[in-house]
C-alpha cells in the first residue's frame, strides 16, 4: 500500500479498505479510494478528481472505493465505510471533470463557487444516480506483481499532461 505525503493523517480503515477491494476483485491490479467531492472545491487544482463507471459486481479496472462520508477533520478521510461502492476509474484529472456544463460554468462565473450557498454539498452531477467526479484519496494498494509492472512503464503522455502517476496505469491497461 502506497499512501501519498499530501496523505499523512488517512485512517487506518481507509487502508484497510483498498486491501478489501483487491481480495474482493481478484483479476484487479491496483486498488484506490475516493470520496465525495464538495462542488466548490471542484476548479481546484490541488484536489485530484476521479470519475467512475458503473458500480462493479466482481473485476474490473482500477477499483474504485466511493466512500459514503466525507472530510472527518485533520485532513484524514472516511472512505471504504457503510455505503461504499465499488467502481472502476475511468479518468483521473486536476481539471473539473464528471459535471455538466451549466453547473461548471456557472461555477466558473462565481470564481469557483466563493458564492456557493452550499459549498460542502458534494456535486452530484446532472443525475444523482450516476457517478460524477469524486475526490481521490491520494492511497493506493498494489499486488506485487502489479507494483514490478507499474515501476518499470514508462511515463504516460495522459501522466505527464495531468501530472498524476495513475494515469500512467489507465493508459497501459492494468487491470
Amino acid at each position: 500500500v502506497n499512501v501519498q505525503g499530501d496523505e499523512p493523517l488517512v485512517e487506518p480503515s481507509a487502508i484497510d479498505a483498498s486491501a478489501r477491494l483487491l481480495l474482493s476483485h481478484p483479476t484487479a491490479d491496483i486498488a484506490t479510494l475516493s470520496t465525495p467531492l464538495p462542488a466548490a472545491l471542484l476548479l481546484d487544482p490541488s484536489k485530484v478528481k476521479v470519475v467512475c463507471g458503473p458500480p462493479l459486481h466482481s473485476e474490473g479496472l482500477l477499483p474504485v472505493s466511493r466512500g459514503a462520508a466525507g472530510p472527518s477533520g485533520g485532513g484524514a478521510e472516511r472512505v471504504g465505510g457503510e455505503g461504499a461502492t465499488c467502481r472502476r476509474a475511468l479518468f483521473f484529472s486536476r481539471a473539473p471533470i464528471g459535471v455538466d456544463r451549466q453547473t461548471l460554468a456557472s461555477l466558473l462565473l462565481r470564481g469557483g463557487g466563493a458564492a456557493d450557498p452550499n459549498p460542502g454539498a458534494p456535486n452530484p452531477g446532472p443525475n444523482p444516480g450516476e457517478c460524477a467526479a469524486q475526490q481521490h484519496v491520494g492511497l493506493y494498494a498494489f499486488r506485487p506483481p502489479s507494483l514490478q509492472r507499474f515501476v518499470e512503464l514508462p511515463p504516460s503522455r495522459l501522466e505527464a499532461l495531468e501530472q498524476l502517476e495513475q494515469m500512467r496505469a489507465l493508459e497501459a491497461g492494468m487491470a
